[in-house]
């Protein structure tokens, strides 16, 4: 329960009384001979530096639930999101390219410092030969809408997917690209 201490000035403003208690002369005071409100400011600061420390703890808290709440997140989405490979390319939807096109890319870089680039050639061969050439071009750009990835537009007409994994921030890219049946792309 707070109290208010404030009392209206001559212009009808609401002040707050500031005392020194405890002093002789100005040059003697400190922190805890300033009351405000009727407390020392001593103590005002110090309640302040304790919510501080207990917000900044709590903070702290959050931000590791968060982390862990990401984890799981990825685990599960990794559970239910169906393996695209384990379906005919005619069953397959776009998405389901695109995603399976990312993961190629994704596991090509894990043996490669966290780097790799697939281009047309590989993504025929991933989906033996089905796409169209326009088709498989679209698939490459669509699957570099994701953070750490890259559509590279080549002078030579080879453009292709570059993925950085470490700027990948879609967990559930990882969590498939590491799970022991997660459909491996040809």
């Amino acid at each position: 329960m707070s109290t208010d201490h404030s009392h209206p000035d001559a212009a009808g403003n609401r002040t707050i009384p500031v005392e020194l208690r405890g002093v002789d002369a100005l040059e003697e005071v400190s922190l805890g001979d300033i009351w405000v409100a009727g407390q020392p400011i001593g103590i005002l600061v110090e309640k302040s530096l304790e919510r501080s420390k207990e917000l900044e703890q709590r903070y702290e808290e959050l931000e590791a639930e968060n982390q862990r709440l990401r984890e799981r997140i990825a685990t599960l989405e990794g559970r239910v999101v169906p393996d695209p490979t384990t379906k005919d390319y005619e069953e397959k939807t776009r998405d389901e390219k695109v995603r399976e096109v990312r993961l190629s890319c994704a596991r090509k870089a894990t043996n490669n410092s966290g780097k790799a680039s697939i281009d047309y050639n590989d993504v025929m061969t991933l989906f033996d030969h089905h796409p169209s050439v326009g088709h498989t071009y679209t698939l490459l750009k669509r699957a570099a809408t994701l953070d750490g990835f890259d559509y590279e537009k080549r002078d030579d007409g080879n453009d292709r997917l570059c993925v950085n994994l470490d700027d990948v921030k879609d967990e559930s890219v990882f969590h498939a690209v590491n799970k022991p049946n997660g459909g491996d792309p040809r």
